[in-house]
């Protein structure tokens, strides 16, 4: 079992802003009127704002502030509310040295996401939770391409 306790990120907060600054200069050159050029500007702004509070800073109520992984497909989550819940970790989290995005299924909830970088965790905690999420979810490859081998 892995436990990180997630803290705000300057990773996060400069890579949010610089897609979405990228996502806004697109606008530029296009042709359309004005006041849609500054409608869809604003929602690039309302965008990043929801991402830089609750991915990059961590807040809100729905925040994510800690990830406890059990095993290769459980775990639990506590938001800024402090409650815990219990969460199965999806196939599709995606797992790298520099990012590791957590695509998590709460019972009767809607998916939540955490996204974990080397600077918003402890980074003994980050490398056994990236090994525990890599090597265990190859296990039941590995099993079951040697059970249609014999």
């Amino acid at each position: 079992m892995v436990r990180l306790h997630l803290k705000p990120s300057l990773y996060l907060a400069a890579a949010f802003a610089v897609v979405h600054v990228a996502a806004a200069a697109t606008l530029l050159p296009l042709n359309l009127d004005v006041t849609v050029k500054l409608t869809l500007a604003a929602l690039v702004g309302a965008s990043l704002a929801h991402a830089l509070l609750r991915h990059a800073f961590l807040r809100g109520s729905r925040a994510i502030r800690a990830v406890e992984i059990s095993d290769n497909i459980t775990g639990a989550v506590r938001s800024c509310s402090a409650e815990w819940q219990d969460v199965r970790i999806l196939g599709t989290s995606y797992v790298t040295p520099w990012l590791t995005v957590l695509n998590l299924a709460r019972v009767g909830g809607r998916p939540r996401h955490v996204l974990i970088v080397p600077d918003n965790v402890d980074a003994e905690d980050f490398r056994r939770a990236r090994v525990l999420l890599r090597w265990r979810r190859r296990e039941p490859h590995a099993n079951s391409d040697a059970s249609s081998a014999g």
